[in-house]
């Protein structure tokens, strides 16, 4: 059963790259949420999951624990929330490995630290302290 399950998922992932490459050669622009979720207070939003370690505060980075989001994936929800409504919340683990979560547009809200410049593929650093428990 386990297997059968697993071989579904492979299909199912491998035909939502096939659409995408399919999408993207007709011109449209594609991005693929990690989660949508209708919460009780806000409606539907796309939820953005980052399950890694947060950035300590160093030379190199931001001068506070933080998470990242690439400047590609903040203009794509950016864009979603002016053209249609749809909030992001962005889901991070903290510096103690719990689940704290933020939406983007009140993180934008607070200073942020951008590491290499603006182009794509550079990274927005978030501050832990903006985030709330889940």
């Amino acid at each position: 059963m386990a297997n059968e399950r697993e071989r579904v998922e492979r299909l199912g992932k491998a035909g939502e790259l096939e659409v995408i490459k399919i999408l993207r050669r007709l011109g449209c622009r594609t991005r693929r949420s990690d989660i949508a979720a209708e919460l009780p207070t806000y409606g539907w939003c796309f939820v953005e999951v980052k399950n890694k370690e947060p950035f300590s505060p160093g030379a190199t980075g931001p001068p506070y624990w933080a998470q990242g989001l690439e400047i590609y994936e903040y203009d794509f929800y950016t864009d979603i929330l002016k053209k249609k409504g749809m909030r992001c919340l962005f889901v991070v683990r903290d510096r103690h490995h719990e689940w704290v979560a933020q939406f983007l547009d009140v993180l934008h809200g607070e200073k942020f630290y951008i590491a290499g410049g603006v182009t794509p593929g550079y990274v927005m650093y978030y501050n832990l302290i903006h985030f709330i428990p889940l």
